[in-house]
Formats: structure tokens, sequence, C-alpha cells
């Protein structure tokens, strides 16, 4: 009888967890706090495969504010107010100081951020990357030397570093492999 009451509990507990995945990989909305962030908990949310949404990263790129119809309604929200939106194509975006930073990476701790900025084949400019040590961390040019000042007592980590990195440009480097950034595979291993 016991073992068929843990049963139930663990399918029970599995599909919960299920739905749950499934209704943030179809969901796009604002992240109000960091801690919404981590834990997948979007205002302004609707269903992509089923409800009509007017937010899209055109829309607020370069603007003090995030604007964009939700329910029908006109929703005009300060970016100075929230942490950051996620569209219906599964890109999340993090806002610091107004400026929009697509997170590459948002199941992870160690984050990456990839800004890219409107440019012309007669002047290109460059994509920029950035990490944080976590949700609520300050944004820091994703460098070696940056990253050891961010895990100063971490050697293992700044051996490692070295050893397989070659420069600052192979630490956007993605292993198709185990689907993730080489980077912060290196810092999960450690």
């Amino acid at each position: 009888m016991r073992s068929n009451a843990i049963f139930s509990s663990t399918v029970i507990l599995f599909m919960l967890t299920f739905i749950n995945v499934n209704a943030q990989t179809d969901s796009s909305g604002v992240y109000t706090t960091a801690s919404d962030f981590r834990n997948k908990v979007l205002s302004y949310a609707v269903n992509c495969k089923s409800d009509k949404h007017a937010l899209h990263i055109n829309d607020f790129s370069d603007k003090a504010t995030l604007n964009f119809v939700h329910n029908g309604q006109k929703v005009k929200i300060s970016k100075d107010k929230i942490y950051g939106v996620k569209l219906c194509s599964g890109v999340t975006y993090r806002i610091v100081n107004k400026v929009d930073y697509a997170v590459l990476n948002p199941e992870d701790n160690l984050l990456i951020y990839k800004l890219e900025r409107a440019s012309t084949p007669k002047n290109p400019i460059p994509l920029k990357y950035f990490f944080s040590v976590d949700a609520t961390g300050a944004l820091q040019a994703l460098t070696k030397l940056n990253l050891k000042n961010a895990f100063p007592t971490n050697h293992k980590f700044h051996d490692e570093l070295e050893r397989d990195f070659k420069d600052d440009n192979s630490l956007t480097e993605y292993d198709t492999y185990h689907k993730q950034y080489k980077l912060v595979r290196l810092f999960k291993n450690l």
C-alpha cells in the first residue's frame, strides 16, 4: 500500500513538473524581478500558441519603456521597473540601465549575455559578450581576467580557464554534444 502511495506521488510530481516546463516553453511575458526570472514567473504572461501577444524585441530595444498589448489592453512599463522579458521566440532578455542583453543560457547560474546592436555592412558593430555570477550579479565584460576576478579564490577555475580557452573570444564556444557553453560546463564541473 505504501509503495503505491509513493509511486502515485512520484507520478503526480513528474506530471506537474512536465506541465510547468511545457507552460514556460510556450510562454512570453515580463520578469519583474531576478527572483521571478530564476523561478520562471512571468507577469503579463501569454501562451504563445493560443494567445495573441504584442511583445516583440523591436518594440522595446533602445527605449526607456516597454510598450505592448496584453489581453487587448495597452501596457506601458518603465524599463527601470522590470528585470527582463521572454519572447515567444524563446529568447530571454535582461534589462540593465535600459539596455537589452540577450541571456544565452537562462537555465544556468553563471549567465552569459550577448549585446547586439544594429549595424550596417559599411559600419559593422561587433557583438559584445558579458557575464554575471548569478541572476542578481552585475554584468561584466566576458574576459578571462574578469572571470578570475569574479572568483578570486578558485585557483583551479583560473588554471582551467588558461588551459581550455586560448583567448577571450573563445569563452563563448558552445559544446553541441553537451548542449551548453563550454565555459558554463567547466564552471559546473569544478
